[in-house]
Formats: C-alpha cells, structure tokens, sequence
C-alpha cells in the first residue's frame, strides 16, 4: 500500500484518543480482516504538584536537619566537657527504653543535682528558657544550645529578607498600600491618615468595632472600608475590595477573601490568574494584616519571648479563673456542676470542641478553631449565674484574648528578624562565660558568628540544589557553579560565597529554568515587567479599543499611552479612557466604549518607576537588563546592588542605585525579544521612512492585535515556521523525549505521547503517512474559573438595581408600556429549571420585548407558538456563533425580514430600538458586544470574513498547536487540517436533513453519542472529523484571506450550506450529494472497532502518608504496614513505632510452584502483587524471584508472566476483563467488553444522563414528560435481557438473577420516578463497569466489582490478551488452561 492516498483522524481528548483510517472516499480501510478505527484510553496525566509539595516538604525537613548537625559541630566539643553523653541521649529519645543504648531515666538533663524534672519546674515552656537565657548568669551550654536549636527549627518567615523590622513597619506598609493605583481615594495619604488608620488597626477590639471606626472616620471612602475590614481578618468580596463591577461574577472559590479564613499563600495562585497586577494589593494588605497579628503577638518593648511568658501566664490565671467559676457557682446543684465542669475539661469524643480539643489534649487526635471553642464556651457560661468574672470572660472571649495559647497559626506571621534579634542576645550574654562562643577559627568567622550565619542562611532559587551530583552534566537538575578548587567543599553558611558563583549559577539559571518563547523554539521569555513587553501587552489590550462599533485612532490611542500610562500611574477604567477622549477631542463622548474590559488589565510601571528615579538618565537598554536583573535575583536586594555597581556603577549614583536595587518585578512574559523585534515583514512598513516593520512597530504604527498580525495576510507567521524548522533537531528516533521541550502540561503531553504512537503504528500497517491528518479540538472536561451564579439569580440582581423611574422614563421615550413589575414578580417565581431554555431567558434579558421590532412578547406564546424566534444578529452563514452575545429573541415575521443580511435595517434600528437597546446594555442585561453588534452601520470587512472562515480552519488552542507540531515534524510531507467540535456536532445534530438533502426537511434523525454506554463515540467522532474537516478544507483552500480576496462571489459563501451541495476542487470530491451521505451512514452503523487502554508499572507514592500507631499495626498481618524509617534497624520494628498502610503496588508477577499438600504434592499458580518500593529494587528476573521465594512457600518456584500492569486485558472462562488493583488475598477486575444497546435504549439512556445531571442542579425540578415508569420499566427488561444474551452470560458479577426476582422487580415499579433513573443507570454500569462503585440501594440489593484469588490454580482458563497501541495485533497468553488459537473470536470480544 506504499504512496497510498488516505487520511486520519484523530479525536484528541485529555483521557482518550479516537483515531479513524480512510480512504479519499471516507471509507475505512482494513487490515487483518479489522476495520482500522478505534480508541485508546488512559487515565488523565496529573501535575507533579503534590509531589513537589512532598519533595519541598523534605528538602525544608532536610535541611532543617543539616542546620541541626552543623549546630551540633559548633557546640559538641565544649558540652562533651561537662555531659559527654548529652547528644546521644537526644538522639534516643525517639527509642523505647529497652532499645536505647544509654538506660537514661532522663533524655535531657541527667545530673545528680539537676534532672529533666528540675529543667521543666524552672522552664514550663522553651520560651521561658529563651527569655531566661537572655539575661541568666553563667548558663549552662546545653541549655543555649536546647534555645538555639528551637530557633533554628523555626526560625520565622523570610518574606522581608534582607530588612531591618520594627513597630514602625507597618507604618509604611500602610502608606505603600494607600498609594497603589487600584485604590481609589479621595484622602490625602498624610501621616495623620496612616497614624489614624495604625491606631484602630492595634486596638485591643473585636472586627465590627475596628470597622466601626474607619467608617466613622472615613463614611465616604466604600473601597478604604473594604480593604481595612480586610486588613482586621474580616472576609470581603473581590468586586467590593477592587471597586470592580465585573468581579461579582467570578467563582464562588475566589469570589471572598479572607486572610484568617485561607492560607493566604496556599490560595494566593488562584487569585494571581484572575487579578494579574492587582495581585499587589491582597500582597500589602496581607503585610498589614501580618504585621497587627505581630503586634499582637510580640508586646511593645519586649522579645517574642518574653511576650509568650506573658501568654502562658496569662492563660494559667484564665485557666483557674475559669475552673473557680464554675465550682464556686452559686446557682447550679453540685451534680450540675460537675455536668459543666466535665463537658469543659474532659475529652469529648463526639463534638471536640471543649477546652482539651482547644489546646489539642485530645487522645482522638481531634482539635478545633478557636471560634468553635469560643462558641461552645459560651453555650456552657450561660448556665451559670452571672458575676464580674463571667463579664470579663466573656468579653475576652469576644476579643479572643482569652485562655490564649503559645503556639497557633498566627505564629506563621512572625518574621526571623524577630528571632534573630532574641538569638544575638543570647549568644551575647553566653559569650560572657562561655569564651569558645568568641573565637574565630581558619574561616575568620567566630562560632557566635558562625551561629547567627547559620539562622539566617537561605539558598537563593537561582542557585538551586546545591549537590553538584544530580547537575546537569549528568542529566540532573541541578545548575549551581562552583568557584575553581572548590568542587569536592562542603558548602556551610560561612564558606558560601566562597565555594558558589553566585552570578555565574544566575546566568546558568536563566539558561535552564526560564521558559521559552510560546512561537520561537528555542528563544528565552522576556520578563514579565521588561519595558518592551509591558508596552507588547498594553498595546495589544488598546489596540482592541472600539468607540461606536469602531476602532480608535492611532492617535487616539497614543495620547492614552502617554497620559493615562506614562504620565500618571492611577486605575484605568473605560470611564476615564472615555473622559480623556472627549477632552482630547477625539470623540463626542455619546458612544460607548468597547474592546476592553471595565478596568486595563496591562501597565507601563517598570517605565515610570524608573523614570522617576532616573529622569533624563533614562535610557533604554540599561533599564531593560537592570529590569532582567530584579526579576532574575528578585530575593538578593545585595545581589542586584551589586550587580548594577559592577556595570554601571561609574553612570549611576549611589542613590540611585539604592532605590533602583528597591524595586520588585515577578514573572516571565510568554513570548522572546527575538519575535517582538527581529522578525521584519515584507508586507507592512512605514509609510513615512519606508522601512519594514516589525511586529512591535506594527503594533505601534496601527491598532492591529498581536493574533491579527499572524494571520495569512502578513508573512510574521512564515517567517516564525522557517525559524522553528531552521533550529529544530532532526528526530531519529520516535522515543517520549521528542516531547520533552514541549511547552505543554503533562495532561496533553500524554496525549500527545498516545497519538504519536498511533500514528506510527498506522504508518507502518498502511506502509505510508497520511496525506491529510484532521484534528478535533476536544473541549476541556474541566470548567472554567468563571460564572456559577444561577441565570435566575443574576437576572433578580440585575432586575432589582432598575428603578421606577428609570422604568417611567424608558416607557415615555418608547410610548409604550414594559410590564416591568409583572414580569419582576414572574421572573422571582419562575422554576429555575426553566430558564435553562434559551427563549426564555432571552425573553427576561429583553423585558419582554422583541428586539428588532420593539413588540411586547406574548409570554403564553413563547414556548408553546411559532410566532418567535432566536436569530443570530451576526448571521449563521457567516459565522458559527451561538452565544448571547449573538443570539436574540425576535417575532417571526421580523426574523423572516431580516433574513441573512448584515448589518441590521435602518427599519430595526429605529431611534425607539436603540432606546431600548442602550437601556439594556446600562442595566447589564445585555453586552457591549451585543450592543454593537445591534447599533453597527458597517458590513462586514474582508479581514472580518477571513477570520469568520479561518475560525473553522485554524486552532488557538495552545495544546492543538502542540500535537499538531509534533505530529508535522514526523509527517512533514501530510497537510494537517483541524476539525471544530461544534462542526461536527453540527453535523451530528443535522444528520437527517443531510441526509435528504433539504434544509428546511423536518427530518430529525440525529447521529448520537452516549458516553454512559460504550467508548466507541471517541472513534466514530474521529471518524466524522475525516469528512467534516475535509469538506471545510476543500471549500475554503489553505489561504482563506485569498479565498476572499480573489474568488468571485467568495462573500456570498454560507456556512449553512456546506453539506446541502456538492463541494469539490480540482483533484478533491470532498462532499458528493445524494452519494457520499450513505457512505458516512453505513460506516457510523458499524460497531467493529478497536478498543485499547493504557497500562504501565505504577509509580509515586510508596504508601498513604498516615501514620498509624504501634498498637494498630501490631495487629496486622505482616508487610501490610512499612516502616517510618527504613535506614533505621530499631525504628523498622512497626509493631513499636508504627508505620504507614495501604501499601502501593507497582504491578503483578506470576509464578508457578509445587506445595505439599494432604493430598500430596500439587502445582500452583499464583499471582504475586509487587509492592512500588520492592520494585525499585529489582533489575532482572533473578531478583524477582529471589523477593518472590520471601513471600511464596513451596519449591520449584518458576517465573511465568514478569509484568502484568494494573489496566491490563485478562480472559477468564473466555471473557475479558481489566485487571484491578489489589484487595486482601484477591485483585479485582472490570469489564473490558464495550456494550451496544438498540436505538431507542441508547436515545433513552442518553435522555436519562442528560435529566440527572440536570438534577444536579435543580433538586426540585419536576420529573421530564419524556421520561415515564413505563419507559423506564422497558429499559429496565432491555438491561436485563442484555444481562442474559451472547457474551455477558459469562461475565461475573451477573446479577440477572437477582434483578430477575418478581421481589425485586416490583420493588423498582413501586420506586419514584427519580430514584428508577438513578438504578437505571446504576444497572447499565453492571454491564460497562465505567464506575467501579454500585449504587442499587434503591431495589434493596448489593453489587460490588469482580474480585479473583491470587491463587490461579482453580481457575479452569486464564490468560493474558498483549495488544498493540491500535489493537490491530494481539496475542493470547495462556497462563491457565489451553491455548485458544481462534484469536479472531477472541478479538471480537470487544463488543456485545
């Protein structure tokens, strides 16, 4: 079949690959008596995000541990003078007693005179010893190291590295926060503001109180509220906080804030996403807020320490305050005394909120916030009589000053300087009887020094790991450069700038860790704040600016660069855009403006920020490398100083550079210098000098976007190809390390991984590449970040923000009535559910009137008459655009009018419509796109045409572009074509009026896909990509701009049309009527297809991170725990110190043996789980074998299947199933028989999925006329027949049986009508096995997965089906019973 002309198709989604083999006239093509179409399926790839989590939790534990030993080297000599034994007794005391080395009745202080019991008596807590330490007379040395080594485990955050820390931060933070750009003020910032603003910040008072204040001082200022609620741990909303309108519609997740709430930083990516630059602002108020905790915590004029003495004293008086109050009590009997007494101070092991679940005593591990204490505390003082302790108490309670404990979340606040500033004192009242403290050895450095250079150290991240092992020399990750002569030293916090390069490690970061250019393979990313692309960023947001349905000037658009962005650094919002412009001139200001969002997303800071540092010194090229520099070394202020002296120190001044070095810059852009200004096009230059543009200068000659500049018409995109095919490398081998630049997540690199191999295997079956391969861009299966907000709830919030008035107003101008409090009161009685048809919420979106016309709406009419209709203002034949911002409800007869022309009539749009209209878009009932859309005089432009066209040709999607420049790189002699989901779905949806050939033909026949019932849809959906995708190739030609430009009539072109003619080019017959239709017909009839599912050896977690106690896994069976410590010969004993369960398997192995038995000696057969930390360890099969003889008894012991992958095909009693994961002795399994069911099943089963998802959302909504108990009853006999006929006779679990009892059948007629779908579905799944869980509660019965012995020697047959990535090829293993050579039969088990 060598030079064969035939195409693929492929249908990529983020678990699945369909794939479809055809020739020119979408047949499909065969090999081995199989048709070549099929699916292959795998799980979803993850991020490595949890992993990194766990890696960075033992690097920071590592870490901590060397900090730990390196102490011990500094203080060991001097404290093995006095207690030689000291260090090994801390390093035991995580043994039991019998299995320490030194039988020590004490871990810390074991002298004669003075124990652990004298130690705890004098230091209830370490910060009493700390606090002690600071000003004690000769201590003892191990007491400074004890204090020392709690410092350096937790030495407090480091987020202000590098800064001095006092009370009078917060001052600053204040007014840094006042003075950003998204904070709209009308205050001064003074020092009497921030004064005000610090004095209600610290009081000692609750939320509402401190609230109270700033509105009481400041009740105009809405967002200054906002944001100091926010800064006293109170919860705001986005929209409120930033004064943004359009952030009432974010997700509920990022909707609020909260800092007591949320781990700031845990959930602050999620914030970042959708705020970008605003980000700042939750930053500093985040500062604020940390620093009012500190304050808090850390009294004026006293250590942290000491602060936390006065803590504990404080909760030790509450604590016997408390405790008297109830016993003195005058009120209660002393039964109920106890009562409460006891519910206060005993363990509850129901509710856990009393005092020992508060300060975390509790035997059941369970503890709780200080709120649920707090409100339990309460519910129990209200049984006592009231008396000044029970007022004190309670208001404390309310300030939550009360019974306050020493270690808490808050503690997460407190920076190292803090601690630091404790250590130096300590360290300094030690030296004066301890004199080792103050000598300096060979490194120059004393061990005092020494001490504090270790609790300060931080490896910087552009320096990485340091073990020059795991470099990337040696295919590691490591980049760090050490200085000549000093490869094989020890790095210490002392010897660190010797040993590491720090600039030399820096560049070597940029050169691995940046990203790359988005389009030049290859190219490093500028940084996010570099001056060339914050001003690519902004231009491309103003570039898209409409006034009137019309992009601005040129002009125009520099005057806001410059005023709005150079000159100033407030918010702009369109109101202030639109403000200037009047101003300017350049408008009239009764339009609108369009194009951008309320607020511009994109600034200029990095120019003005150096602009005002350097004014005339400004230049260029050095603000673009010192802005690389603060963005490369962003935690190293020293490193930036330095670097910026050593360069420009003799044009810079010292000033200068001191608050250049000041300056913060985050993040990577995503796309190269090299792209903005070194591709120069042919097509564009400037008119004024001549010369070729470039992308830059294009964009700053014109209000041309950066994806528009791309397109056909221009020769950026050629030049980009030709740069990528000039500095690819030659791929020689098809291995998964063609993937690995590959600027993708793991999810689509996985699945690019899968297609590739497809494609090659059906490369060499066909014995030639495709000549065209279509791609279906598969939507996500995951929901965007955006709205969740009910259509009805946002429709009452928009309803109530008009007023009566309004309405008076809009009905005199319209001289008509709107029916406006009718349809208010309808509209918040209207089922939820119901707005879910399209006419309907149109219907409230346009107060009821229609939108061409201006007719009031018949409302009865609506859903049940012909007499309206949703059209698409943009039309259908020009554009496959079905959202609200195109769609409307109009009357028929006005729909008819306007037909398929565009823009809309003079005749709608009469100055009433357009009243209307306006009104519409000002209540927010309708976009600004829309609205322009409806006001718009223009047709459309020949630019507009093209991408209406190319939208159905070309992919933006980021993973598409991925796999189809793969998929060129290894086929570059085949065209690849894309193939739009709604397309095909529009074909689908069509198919009967295809079929005959007629438009208006009220034939519905329809081309379904059921997900619940089979998998075949991935490979018949990339089957239809094949013919949909080529007939909008061969329609519109690779160049859509000359399509337009040249082609007579090419404006007349309607997407409506294209399956209704015959389509074809010169050497292409893509579409013929009347004949091509049943070939696509027949083919979507056949259900041979091939099925194959990803398996591999499992890999990751060893076992679950729970640790279990002793006592629990004393009790288990041997091998089921593993050991906290593997290195550790006493701590491997998890019997006494506990260990992890759920121990993970890698794969399964089996082998053959020969056991003495009663009967005498017998073979087994037997399948061995292999755990993932055994697997590590075994390279060949003789280690195998060795680990398997520890586990199998017997002799003989023979190795017969080395790997069999969880997900693997298996045949028992000749059926086939998917092996499972491991449960006691057993493994499971599922079906891996796909299902097929008549048309009406399917249709139905479809209709059932579709009505319980919707219930989902809508728990009240009335049951679907179409669906009914005798429906259901027939579905229910289908399953049950299906259960009982061909295959799934054999298939275990059966349940027919059960489900056949006249008990339980009656018991599904007698259910609701809801709960029959919910067993419905629950019963087709004991056909697919798609869920490994059953849910049949509802008729009374049980069903679980497949489950099989480990011992194979019962079984009558068992074995193993290898398939190929396309299942074209497959071979049966026999592990038990005889070969079944008949492997066509055993292939055709695919299906049932």
């Amino acid at each position: 079949m060598k030079n064969k002309e035939w195409y693929l198709g492929l249908d990529v989604g983020s678990a699945s690959v369909g794939w479809a083999a055809t020739d020119s006239n979408y047949k499909l093509l065969r090999k081995n008596k199989k048709r070549l179409w099929g699916a292959r399926l795998f799980e979803e790839a993850t991020t490595a995000a949890d992993r990194r989590v766990y890696r960075a939790g033992r690097r920071r534990l590592a870490r901590r541990k060397w900090r730990i030993s390196l102490l011990e080297e500094l203080f060991a000599k001097e404290v093995s003078k006095n207690d030689p034994n000291f260090f090994l007794r801390l390093k035991e005391s995580k043994y039991h007693f019998e299995d320490k080395s030194l039988m020590n009745e004490y871990l810390l202080f074991n002298d004669k005179d003075y124990t652990d019991k004298d130690y705890y008596r004098e230091y209830p807590t370490i910060y009493h010893l700390r606090s002690s330490l600071m000003t004690e007379e000769n201590p003892d040395i191990r007491k400074v190291y004890l204090a020392i080594h709690s410092m350096l485990k937790n030495r407090g955050h480091f987020l202000l590295q590098g800064q001095s820390f006092s009370d009078s931060n917060i001052d600053s933070v204040i007014k840094e926060l006042l003075e950003l750009s998204i904070v709209k003020t009308n205050l001064e910032v003074t020092d009497e503001v921030i004064q005000s603003l610090k004095e209600i910040a610290l009081q000692k008072k609750n939320l509402s109180d401190k609230n109270n204040d700033v509105k009481r001082l400041y009740p105009k200022e809405k967002q200054l509220q906002e944001i100091f609620k926010l800064v006293f741990g109170g919860k705001t909303s986005l929209d409120k906080l930033y004064d943004i309108e359009e952030y009432k519609e974010l997700d509920n997740s990022v909707k609020s804030i909260s800092f007591k709430e949320k781990v700031y930083e845990e959930v602050r990516p999620d914030y970042e996403q959708i705020l970008s630059n605003y980000i700042e602002l939750l930053d500093l108020a985040k500062l604020v807020y940390d620093s009012i905790v500190l304050a808090d915590i850390k009294k004026e004029g006293k250590t942290i320490s000491e602060s936390k003495v006065e803590l504990y004293n404080k909760h030790k008086d509450d604590l016997a305050n408390l405790k008297k109050l109830v016993k003195t009590d005058s009120k209660l009997s002393e039964d109920k005394k106890k009562e409460v007494y006891f519910a206060i101070f005993k363990e509850d092991k129901e509710k856990g909120t009393n005092y020992v679940n508060y300060t975390h005593r509790s035997q059941e591990g369970k503890s709780c916030s200080y709120e649920d204490f707090k409100k339990f505390l309460k519910k129990e003082l209200e049984k006592l009589e009231d008396s000044p302790t029970k007022t004190t108490i309670l208001e404390e309670l309310d300030l939550e000053t009360f019974l306050p404990l020493q270690r808490t979340k808050d503690n997460s606040v407190v920076p190292y300087q803090i601690h630091k500033e404790e250590l130096v004192k300590i360290l300094d009242n030690a030296t004066k009887y301890h004199s080792f403290l103050d000598k300096k050895d060979d490194s120059g450095y004393s061990t005092r020094e020494k001490v504090v250079q270790l609790f300060e150290f931080r490896i910087p991240y552009y320096i990485g790991p340091l073990n020059t092992h795991h470099n990337t020399e040696n295919g590691g990750y490591s980049w760090a450069i050490r200085k000549k002569g000093m490869e094989g030293v020890p790095v210490t916090p002392w010897n660190f700038k010797d040993v590491i390069d720090e600039s030399a490690s820096a560049e070597a970061f940029i050169n691995n860790l940046t990203n790359k250019c988005t389009y030049l393979a290859g190219e490093d990313v500028l940084p996010k704040n570099s001056l060339l692309y914050s001003e690519y960023a902004l231009l491309n947001e103003l570039n898209a600016l409409r006034y009137e349905g019309n992009r601005i000037s040129v002009e125009a658009r520099d005057i806001i660069v410059t005023k709005l962005f150079k000159e100033q650094g407030k918010k702009v919002t369109k109101k202030t855009i639109k403000e200037l412009l009047k101003t300017e001139g350049f408008i009239d200001g009764k339009g609108e403006i369009a194009g951008i969002d309320n607020i511009v997303k994109n600034d200029l800071k990095s120019y003005r920020d150096f602009k005002k540092i350097l004014g005339d010194k400004f230049d260029k090229e050095r603000v673009e490398n010192i802005i690389l520099w603060i963005t490369l070394y962003g935690e190293s202020r020293k490193l930036i100083k330095e670097k910026i002296t050593k360069v420009y120190g003799d044009y810079y001044t010292v000033d200068e550079i001191e608050k250049m070095s000041r300056l913060t810059y985050k993040d990577w852009g995503t796309l190269s210098k090299k792209l903005l200004t070194e591709l120069v096009s042919e097509k564009l230059y400037n008119e004024e000098t001549g010369e070729c543009l470039n992308i830059i200068g294009a964009m700053r000659q014109s209000t041309i976007l950066f994806m528009e500049l791309l397109a056909d018409k221009f020769d950026y995109m050629s030049q980009i190809k030709n740069h990528n095919k000039e500095n690819k490398d030659d791929i020689t081998e098809i291995t998964p390390d063609i993937l690995e630049n590959l600027y993708a997540s793991p999810a689509v690199k996985r699945s690019i991984w899968q297609t590739v191999r497809i494609v090659e295997e059906l490369k060499t079956i066909i014995g030639c590449a495709p000549t065209k391969i279509f791609v279906e861009t598969t939507r996500s299966n995951k929901a965007p970040n955006k709205v969740t907000t009910s259509r009805q709830n946002d429709l009452i919030a928009k309803y109530k923000t008009i007023k009566d008035q309004e309405i008076f107003e809009l009905e005199k101008e319209l001289n008509s009535s709107i029916d406006f409090p009718a349809n208010k009161d309808r509209l918040s009685k209207e089922e939820s559910s119901r707005l879910k048809a399209k006419k309907l919420y149109l219907y409230y979106t346009q107060l009821g009137r229609c939108m061409y016309t201006g007719q009031k709406i018949v409302l009865k009419d609506l859903l049940t008459d012909k007499k309206y209709d949703i059209d698409h203002i943009f039309p259908q034949s020009k554009v496959k655009d079905d959202s609200f911002n195109n769609t409307v409800l109009v009357t028929r007869e006005s729909n008819e009018e306007k037909g398929n022309l565009f823009p809309l009539k003079s005749k709608f749009q009469t100055k009433e419509t357009k009243r209307l209209w306006r009104f519409l878009k000002e209540k927010k009932l309708i976009t600004e796109e829309k609205y322009n859309r409806l006001v718009r005089t223009e047709e459309f432009s020949d630019d507009e045409l093209t991408g209406f066209i190319a939208r159905q040709l070309v992919e933006t999607s980021q993973a598409i572009k991925a796999i189809s420049t793969i998929l060129s790189e290894l086929n570059p002699e085949t065209t690849i074509c894309y193939s739009k989901a709604e397309n095909v779905s529009a074909f689908r949806q069509n198919f009967g009026k295809i079929k005959e050939g007629n438009r208006k033909s009220e034939n519905n026949e329809k081309l379904i896909k059921v997900r619940e019932i089979n998998d075949y849809h991935h490979a018949k959906d990339a089957y239809l990509n094949i013919v949909v995708g080529n007939v909008y190739d061969v329609k519109f030609t690779r160049n859509v701009y000359n399509f337009i430009k040249n082609k007579k009539d090419a404006r007349k072109y309607s997407l409506n049309s294209l399956f209704y003619t015959d389509v074809k080019n010169a050497n292409t017959i893509a579409w013929e009527m009347d004949k091509t239709i049943h070939i696509v017909e027949k083919t979507m009839n056949n259900n041979n297809i091939l099925i194959t599912r990803r398996t591999s050896e499992q890999k990751g977690a060893l076992y679950d991170a729970t640790v279990y106690k002793a006592k629990i896994a004393a009790e288990a069976k041997e091998g089921a725990y593993y050991p906290l410590k593997t290195t550790d010969n006493i701590i491997k004993d998890v019997s006494k110190y506990g260990g992890f369960t759920k121990v993970k398997i890698a794969y399964y192995s089996i082998f053959e043996y020969t056991l003495a038995g009663k009967k005498g000696e017998e073979k087994v057969t037997k399948i061995l789980p292999i755990p993932i930390y055994v697997s590590q360890n075994i390279k060949d099969d003789n280690t195998l074998l060795e680990y398997a003889k520890t586990q199998l008894s017997g002799h003989d012991l023979k190795l017969k299947y080395r790997k069999l992958c969880i997900g693997s095909v298996i045949k028992i009693n000749n059926f086939n199933y998917y092996i499972g994961g491991k449960t006691n002795d057993n493994f499971t399994f599922d079906s891996a028989v796909q299902v097929v069911l008549d048309k009406d099943s399917e249709l139905y089963i479809k209709e059932l999925a579709k009505y319980l998802n919707w219930k989902k959302e809508n728990k009240d909504g009335e049951p679907w006329g179409s669906i009914t108990e005798q429906r259901n009853i027939q579905l229910y006999e289908a399953l049950l027949e299906k259960m009982n006929t061909g295959l799934f006779i054999r298939k275990k679990p059966n349940k027919y049986r059960e489900l056949s009892i006249l008990g339980v059948r009656d018991k599904f007629k007698t259910i609701n009508v809801d709960e029959q779908v919910k067993t419905l579905l629950e019963i087709l799944n004991l056909l697919t096995n798609k869920k490994s869980t059953f849910d049949l509660k509802n008729i009374d019965m049980k069903a679980s997965r497949g489950i099989c012995s480990f011992n194979l020697s019962n079984q009558s047959d068992f074995s193993i089906i290898e398939q190929s990535i396309t299942g074209v090829y497959e071979k049966e293993i026999v592990i038990v019973g005889e070969k079944n050579n008949d492997l066509e039969n055993s292939s055709n088990q695919g299906k049932s």
